[in-house]
């Protein structure tokens, strides 16, 4: 058994325990062997275990915000590497103050030169662009056509404020240089033009502006019209690796168009994205070769129709003796006289004339009513003028007792009244008019 002092002598080591301590002073107890170093134990086992890791106890709670944010910070860490991943193999643009309009800045192709800066501004459906490139001419895409500005554009360089409603892509292209996306320049001797990166831009990512620019070359020419076929050449300048889709299924860079009609071509590039492309109309008439005929005559109060020998509508027909403008005009009423008539016939691009004489004759019949047959020479038969142009006609001469003293089936002007007495008798004429017109009358002979 311990005694009093031994208790007293490991207060040292009791302190911090209570419940010992208040043992000290007190009366002496019995307590059994080995109590006090099984106590020993105990303590040093109790403190072994205070001093050890504690176990943390954490409600439902408190696990799933914990669990949230350690997901958070996860996914922020992923960002920042995946970002900068992409800035290491994002190509490299010209860095460039989107202020500074005209401001000239070296061109990475080693060769000191310098260009103007190319800006692009979208604000919503509006595009102010400026853009210059050494002293070739640029093609800026205007409500959607090509216009090529061939002049000197250093120092000149002007604002051209763009609608684009309907696209999203913008032309941009030179004549012989090309920016590819690293802001150097390739000479490509007007090859088409594409994947061009905008630099200075107003948003973050760089626009592309351009496409393609082939037709400052490709142009058909004006509408035209020929007798002969027309050839049609649709070459791009400079160009190359370009195919070429005609309306007559051509893919050739010339055709020849032997018919009238709408001629339209289209050009692409090997990727099949259209270049450009023109129409033209082509009209193809044959020469005119107009034919009046030989020369013709009639009589006053005849009419007479003239064919120019054509019958081409397209033909424009103009007559020296009408206001006509067609392939045949008709004559009447005319004066009696020669003419000269005239006619020329006019293609698109020929003009062919042809010409005749026309002979209007006074065809009005004179009948003399008296004939003096005696020798002189004068007035010596029965002659009827204008009797020539009715070949064919009859006359007969009647006696007063209506016996015939004479008759001719074509008369010809030849009667003397040789045949007959002095006195006055009767003639009856059947013209051969086609009308069978008869005309009556006297007719007095008298011999001294």
């Amino acid at each position: 058994m311990k005694e009093k002092k031994d208790i007293e002598n490991i207060s040292k080591e009791l302190e911090g325990f209570s419940k010992l301590q208040s043992l000290k002073g007190k009366q002496p107890f019995s307590v059994p062997d080995s109590y006090f170093d099984n106590l020993e134990d105990n303590i040093i086992s109790k403190i072994a275990k205070e001093a050890g890791p504690r176990k943390i106890r954490m409600n439902t709670k408190q696990v799933l915000f914990y669990a949230a944010a350690a997901s958070i910070v996860a996914i922020f860490i992923f960002i920042a590497m995946r970002s900068g991943n992409q800035d290491a193999n994002q190509p490299q643009i010209a860095d460039q103050p989107t202020e500074t309009i005209n401001q000239e800045n070296p061109i990475a192709n080693n060769n000191n030169q310098k260009e103007e800066s190319i800006v692009d501004q979208r604000n919503d459906e509006n595009i102010h662009r400026i853009e210059s490139i050494e002293k070739n001419a640029v093609a800026v895409e205007n409500d959607k056509n090509l216009d090529i500005q061939n002049q000197e554009i250093r120092n000149n360089t002007k604002d051209n404020n763009l609608n684009h409603k309907n696209t999203s892509n913008f032309n941009y292209a030179n004549n012989d240089l090309e920016i590819n996306n690293d802001g150097n320049l390739n000479i490509n001797n007007g090859q088409t033009i594409s994947s061009i990166n905008g630099v200075n831009t107003s948003i973050g990512n760089s626009t592309t502006i351009a496409r393609k620019a082939v037709h400052k070359y490709l142009d058909l020419g004006n509408d035209r019209c020929s007798s002969k076929a027309i050839r049609l050449d649709a070459s791009v300048k400079h160009a190359r690796d370009i195919k070429y889709q005609w309306s007559t299924k051509d893919t050739t860079s010339i055709i020849i168009a032997q018919e009238s009609g709408l001629y339209w071509v289209n050009v692409y590039d090997l990727n099949d994205n259209l270049l450009g492309s023109d129409t033209v109309t082509i009209t193809i008439i044959e020469k005119p070769r107009p034919n009046l005929g030989g020369d013709r005559s009639i009589c006053n109060y005849e009419s007479i129709l003239i064919s120019s020998g054509c019958r081409n509508t397209e033909y424009y027909y103009k007559w020296s003796v009408s206001d006509a403008t067609t392939a045949e005009v008709y004559l009447s009423n005319m004066d009696p006289g020669t003419y000269q008539i005239e006619l020329s016939v006019m293609s698109c691009s020929d003009t062919a004339t042809s010409s005749m004489i026309l002979t209007v004759n006074d065809c009005n019949l004179k009948i003399p009513n008296v004939i003096t047959p005696n020798g002189d020479g004068r007035n010596d038969r029965f002659i009827i003028s204008g009797l020539n142009h009715y070949s064919g006609s009859k006359l007969y001469i009647m006696d007063r007792t209506g016996s015939i003293v004479y008759e001719s089936i074509d008369y010809k002007n030849d009667w003397a009244a040789s045949n007959v007495q002095e006195g006055t008798y009767f003639y009856r004429l059947l013209l051969n008019d086609g009308k069978n017109t008869e005309k009556n009358g006297t007719l007095t002979i008298i011999r001294k």
